[in-house]
């Protein structure tokens, strides 16, 4: 996990934010998944089991439709 400014879908600004790393190939992108701590919204929402052992203060989900290339 990564906490990361994550830009808003409109581009208009970003958020800090936890994220999952989902593709670390060595080169100078990454792929992360931002997690929140709303109720699950859609079918690409996974609840996060072990939140607390992941240093999150909060039951969270990892938004799997919402993706990030830095």
């Amino acid at each position: 996990m990564s906490w990361l400014n994550f830009p808003f879908s409109n581009l208009t600004g970003s958020k800090r934010r936890p994220a999952l790393v989902l593709l670390n190939t060595g080169d100078d992108d990454i792929v992360l998944a931002r997690i929140a701590s709303q109720p699950q919204q859609t079918k690409f929402d996974v609840d996060l089991k072990e939140w607390l052992a992941a240093g999150l203060d909060l039951p969270s989900i990892v938004r799997l439709d919402k993706l990030a290339t830095l």
